[in-house]
Order: C-alpha cells, then sequence, then structure tokens
C-alpha cells in the first residue's frame, strides 16, 4: 500500500509504567459493515483516505508534543511558540490493544486530551500499543504524537499554474517547504493556507518554516491572500496581487492558441481558442486511475455493490487531492 494514501493525523499518546511503550489512540478510525466486507478499517472524516496508524511501521518515527495551554476553539490561545516537544523515538513494533484497563485509560486520556484543545470529528475507538527503541517520558496527563513519515516536509511547489476551483487556493501543511514562482486565478476564495487544522487532530502540530515567494494571484486582494494559521511559521515575500495582473494580449494569444493537456496536445485558429481541446482533455482525465484536480472513476467507485459512490463516507475510495 503506498503511504502517499494516507491523511496525516495526530495521535493522542499516554503511557502506563513502562517507559518503552506508549499508547496511540488513531482518532479517526472506526470499522463499519461495508469496512468490514471490503477488508480494512475506514477513516471517521470525510477524506476517504487511509489511517496513519494501520500503515505506520517499525523503524518510522514518533514525534510527542502539545500545547503549553488550554486552547479556544479557534486555537487563539495556542500559538507557534508555545507548543512543547516532548521527544522523538523510533518504533520497533505496533499491535492493537486490546486490555479492557488499557482501552478505559485510553478513553479516559482523550477526554483529557480534548479538554486542553478541540477535537472535532474524533472519537476513542482504536487504540495502538507501540513499542519504542529508547524511553520517552509523556505527560501523565497525554500528549499528541505524529508519524515523522508521514508529515511531507520539505515539499517544493514550483513554477505551475493553479486556476479555477470552487474552494480556495491551496492548503499547505508542509514544514522547510517552498511555494515559488507560481500562478493563481478563479478561486472561489483567495485564501492560500499555511494551517495545519489541529481542531480535528490533523496534523503536524505546527509547520516551521515555510516560504510563498515569487507567486502571481491574479484577482485576489493584497489583505489576507496568504493566510498563516497561529501554528505556521511564514514567510512571504514577492508576491503579487490583484486584477491589474493579466497577461498581456499577446501572452494570451499565445496561450489561446495551444493546449498542452494530460492526455490531449493541439493547436487551435478558431476565435474560441483550445476550449474544446481541454474539454476532450478533461473527459479523458475523469477515467484515469488518479488525478491530482479532478476526482476520478477510481475514487468512486465501491467494489461491493459494483457501483459508484460518492457522499461524506466514500466507502473507503481514495480522493487522490487529500494524499
Amino acid at each position: 500500500m503506498l503511504r502517499g494514501q494516507v491523511h496525516n493525523e495526530n495521535q493522542v499518546a499516554f503511557q502506563t509504567n513502562d517507559t518503552r511503550q506508549v499508547y496511540l489512540v488513531d482518532p479517526h478510525e472506526y470499522v463499519d459493515q461495508v469496512g468490514k466486507e471490503i477488508g480494512f478499517r475506514r477513516r471517521r472524516t470525510v477524506y476517504g483516505t487511509l489511517s496513519s496508524m494501520d500503515y505506520a511501521r517499525a523503524g518510522d518515527t514518533l514525534s510527542f508534543g502539545g500545547p503549553e495551554v488550554a486552547c479556544q476553539k479557534d486555537f487563539t490561545l495556542c500559538k507557534f511558540g508555545n507548543f512543547s516537544s516532548f521527544g522523538s523515538e523510533r518504533i520497533v513494533s505496533i499491535r492493537r490493544a486490546t486490555d479492557p484497563a488499557v482501552l478505559r485509560l485510553a478513553a479516559a486520556t482523550f477526554g483529557t486530551v480534548c479538554a486542553r484543545q478541540p477535537c472535532a470529528g474524533s472519537a476513542a475507538d482504536s487504540v495502538y500499543a507501540v513499542r519504542l527503541e529508547s524511553p520517552v517520558t509523556l505527560p501523565k496527563a497525554g500528549c499528541l504524537a505524529n508519524v515523522d513519515e508521514m508529515s511531507a516536509a520539505g515539499s517544493i511547489i514550483e513554477g505551475s499554474v493553479f486556476r479555477h476551483t470552487n474552494a480556495n487556493l491551496g492548503r499547505t501543511k508542509s514544514r522547510d517547504s517552498v511555494i515559488r514562482g507560481n500562478v493563481f486565478s478563479n478561486a472561489a476564495e483567495c485564501h492560500l493556507d499555511a494551517v495545519p487544522l489541529p481542531m480535528y487532530l490533523e496534523g503536524p502540530w505546527v509547520i516551521p518554516n515555510v516560504t510563498i515567494e515569487n507567486n502571481t494571484f491574479e484577482d485576489c486582494p493584497r489583505g489576507d491572500t496568504i493566510h498563516a494559521g497561529a501554528m505556521a511559521e511564514v514567510t512571504a515575500r514577492n508576491n503579487r496581487f490583484g486584477s491589474a495582473l493579466k497577461l498581456d494580449e499577446s501572452a494570451k494569444e499565445q496561450r489561446a492558441a495551444h493546449f498542452d493537456g494530460v492526455f490531449v496536445a493541439g493547436a487551435s485558429s478558431t476565435a474560441n481558442g483550445t476550449a474544446y481541446l481541454q474539454l476532450i482533455d478533461q473527459a479523458r482525465r475523469l477515467l484515469a486511475p488518479a488525478d491530482t484536480e479532478f476526482q476520478t472513476i477510481s475514487g468512486v467507485y465501491d467494489p461491493v455493490s459494483t457501483g459508484l459512490v460518492e457522499g461524506a463516507q466514500w466507502n473507503g475510495a481514495l480522493w487522490t487531492q487529500n494524499t
């Protein structure tokens, strides 16, 4: 199973007496009837992607941390600098916890942690026992844990064009990352976010060292277009904003005269340019195994009913935009 299909999430972590043993509550995992029939556990969230702890491996690194103060619903009290680190260690083994006493403690710890910060759409239904290479000491009240290998650190988004979306410009959760030299246009919401969404126990809990530079935001005001959350460290420089940034006429004509799609490419001398070629390319992309912009046929196929499904719980289908 490709681990790129796993949506990053924070686990709720706690210990008993053994400092090389930690227990993790996977907050977005449960089993329903369809999940049993098709053979894997499904996330409680709308993403339709796979659970972190089902696909963590021996040798991965777990990092532990948590807020120093209780957070409000919008995390206004939890700033970038007031998240504590409790260390990190490599995983030796992972198994599901079944001891009733451990499961009761998991539920109690989950409640304690979620009293300090929002845990929307989460539950303590799934608990893992994780053996570590070296001892760690966690707070008695519990804390958060994140698998480093699933944090998408160090990503580079450069020299790309993003256009036509009924949502925001995008969201990054990648630390030590760069978004450089791109063009963004025609978005329903002019927000490029650097926000980890910890209120849904999505990870990682902080996003340091994000650079957003030399991008062009067409039809977007300078104001709040680049939106850095309270737990993100963002440097924004040399970006251009506003409707005055339209391409000059010669560039428009050149772009209209030729189209290079994923499956279709060609030139046009007609008044409406390459719009017809673009539609053919988009239609073909909907039949591809996966696509970074459009939902594809594989993402809504349900092998149990041998049909197509879509909705808040997509029967385990993969939403490629979130993987």
